[in-house]
């Protein structure tokens, strides 16, 4: 690769998409398990408060952090093509704004039906509200399979469920972050 690629955009790159990858990893994997070992000593109300205020938190550092990174991705592809760079490093900068900005339909197409039932979880305060119209009052629709399969779950499923995806999710930003270290690698 040549010295077209805007190494600034890069490590800030590197930088947003390892925070945000991080941060979902260690909620993923220490904070949630943490929290379902709880579930039997303190009240299944707390443990949703503890989710929303998790996903609040998530929702309004790591989400735009995590798309923004992948802007400045695709604009250092755009600049790296433009200053007549070697195809490869174009393509793996483009890929690693995909990858990040992906996490957003990765979000839509899985995890809307898992964060409606927790917010409707909570609303209800713990309780399993299954009626058509606490549903739809949340914005579950509960037609689906996997909507009315979360609504008769237990809240601990429908938190590993949540846990398990918020994981998967980590692997976009953390791919994205991966591709922009091999962009700087075939520089040297």
């Amino acid at each position: 690769m040549s010295a077209t690629m805007s190494h600034s955009l890069a490590l800030f790159s590197i930088v947003a998409s390892s925070f945000t990858a991080g941060a979902k990893l260690a909620w993923s994997l220490v904070s949630f398990p943490a929290l379902l070992g709880t579930l039997d000593s303190i009240p299944e109300a707390a443990a949703l408060d503890i989710w929303y205020h998790t996903f609040d938190h998530g929702f309004l550092m790591v989400a735009p952090l995590t798309l923004l990174s992948g802007v400045v991705c695709l604009v250092n592809a755009y600049l790296t093509h433009t200053r007549g760079s070697d195809s490869t490093s174009t393509g793996l900068l483009f890929l690693a704004g995909l990858a990040n900005i992906g996490i957003t339909p990765f979000t839509f197409a899985f995890g809307v039906d898992v964060n409606a039932e927790l917010h409707l979880r909570r609303a209800t305060h713990g309780k399993k509200d299954t009626s058509h119209d606490a549903r739809l009052r949340s914005g579950v629709r509960g037609t689906t399979p996997s909507q009315q399969a979360l609504g008769v779950a237990s809240t601990a499923e429908v938190l590993r469920r949540w846990a398990l995806l918020n994981g998967v999710r980590a692997l976009l930003p953390l791919t994205g972050a991966l591709l922009v270290c091999g962009c700087l690698l075939l520089e040297v």
